[in-house]
């Protein structure tokens, strides 16, 4: 402090100067312990729930095959579907040049093999590829090398699929063959409700025969002319309902004589879907995002969405079973419309919100955080927390196995208050997101929410966010 403050205060002040000179005394200490802390601020809120999801795949449909002759790009159009819909690419290709390579930019390559034995005029080279689609997906495949022949792909669509892990097995069953037929490999599933694929790739312009109870989803030939550096390739499917080791054997060729062939067994594995909330309104760069998601089962894991990181989660058998998991992202330039979380099996029931905030410390936005299981009964306590940053917010998330509407924490408001089904109901899940700045640094004291009614078994966390 400056010497001419000092000088300027009498050799013996009176009773109002004294206690002016310990207010500011005071309130210089306080601002040096806890130095200036801007105040975090509610941005808004977002919110969805669901009544159910389980897993089934189908087929949607098959592109228009493409092929050409000679080394460069083919383009096998991408039937119409939905986002997160799983692309299944086939491609062959007849080299002149062991070196040969056949590429397809924004896809993953899930398996590719050369038949067996010395290079020669007509090698068979075969692909198969896949992404989730987007909207607007790349459809190029390119073959380069000193010596290019026939080239073709094709292209199928199905939905339903795990976006996680969208195949059953790393790698497929393969048997390659100079026969009149297709065999394939055995592969073993564990989802009873896996969609089984068999992928056929010929050295000739042939057809397959699918065996009884198969789909065909394409059966694509080519044939330039020549000594045979045509080909076919084929694509079918079945919904299985059973796990356990799978593969086919002696489907047919069309024509006679033998040709050398792949026979492809691989799986898709189901998807049961997720929980979609909006982004909220008028989130920008560097607001703190928390989300809350709630399912009722607790042996359901969650798949958060990219740039999100999972907090704390609380598993509750009891009743009707609950699982509540917290999850926060610092928003960035160009925020999706919504983000979804991806449950690994069937649920009946989920809800969830995302809350934004500004002011948060985005280098450390985390100050504290608890949760614990809740007993029978409409009221939910979430536990105590001790926050070490002065003017912290609060952050109350309870859920339980009922659809049912919430009265927040006595001083805490209410952001987010979200069921399932239509309330009131015994059935379903519920939750609810609630606030309240905090602001000295201390204990919290538990936070009780009360539902409505149609008591039950549940979960409840507490967490604070530390100001910049």
């Amino acid at each position: 402090m400056h010497r001419d403050v000092f000088d300027k205060i009498p050799a013996r002040p009176g009773p109002r100067l004294l206690r002016c000179i310990v207010v500011f005394f005071t309130a210089a200490a306080l601002l040096a312990a806890f130095g200036a802390r801007a105040a975090i601020t509610f941005r808004s809120a977002a919110s969805n729930g669901i009544a159910s999801a389980s897993g089934t795949i189908a087929h949607v449909g098959a592109g228009t095959g493409q092929a050409r002759t000679g080394c460069g790009d083919i383009n096998p159009s991408i039937p119409a579907g939905s986002a997160n819909d799983l692309l299944i690419a086939l491609a062959v290709a007849k080299e002149d040049d062991f070196g040969n390579t056949v590429t397809m930019p924004g896809w993953n390559s899930y398996y590719s093999a050369v038949y067996p034995g010395a290079p020669n005029n007509n090698e068979l080279q075969v692909y198969i590829f896949w992404r989730l689609a987007t909207g607007g997906d790349p459809n190029t495949l390119t073959q380069s090398g000193g010596a290019c022949n026939s080239f073709g792909a094709q292209i199928s669509r199905f939905s339903g699929v795990d976006v996680v892990q969208p195949f059953e097995t790393v790698t497929p069953g393969v048997v390659n063959q100079d026969s009149n037929n297709i065999d394939t490999g055995t592969i073993t599933t564990t989802s009873p409700t896996a969609m089984l694929l068999v992928a056929g790739f010929v050295s000739n312009d042939r057809n397959v025969a699918q065996g009884a109870g198969w789909n065909q989803s394409f059966d694509y030939t080519y044939n330039r002319g020549g000594s045979k550096p045509d080909f076919g390739v084929t694509l079918n499917y079945q919904l299985q309902s059973t796990a356990g080791n799978k593969s086919i054997s002696n489907w047919n060729l069309s024509g006679g004589g033998t040709d050398q062939n792949f026979g492809v067994m691989l799986a898709l594995r189901p998807g049961y879907g997720g929980l979609t909330i909006p982004v909220p309104a008028g989130t920008t760069t560097d607001d703190v995002m928390i989300a809350a998601i709630a399912v009722q089962s607790p042996a359901v894991a969650l798949t958060p969405p990219a740039g999100w990181t999972s907090l704390n989660r609380v598993n509750q058998p009891a009743g009707g079973g609950v699982a509540q998991e917290i999850f926060y992202r610092i928003a960035t330039a160009g925020e999706p419309a919504d983000y979804t979380w991806y449950f690994s099996g069937t649920i009946t029931g989920a809800g969830g919100g995302i809350v934004t905030y500004s002011g948060v410390d985005t280098a450390s936005p985390i100050d504290v955080f608890g949760g614990n299981t809740t007993p029978n009964g409409t009221s939910h306590s979430a536990n105590s927390v001790t926050t070490t940053a002065a003017n912290a917010m609060l952050i109350s998330t309870h859920s339980f196995s009922s659809a049912e509407t919430w009265t927040p924490p006595a001083g805490m408001t209410e952001r987010v208050d979200i069921a399932s089904l239509s309330t009131p109901n015994a059935a379903g899940i519920s939750v609810e997101m609630n606030e309240v700045i905090q602001a000295a640094a201390g204990a919290s004291g538990n936070k009780t929410a009360i539902a409505a009614g149609n008591a039950d078994a549940g979960a409840a966390q507490l967490l604070a966010l530390r100001p910049t």
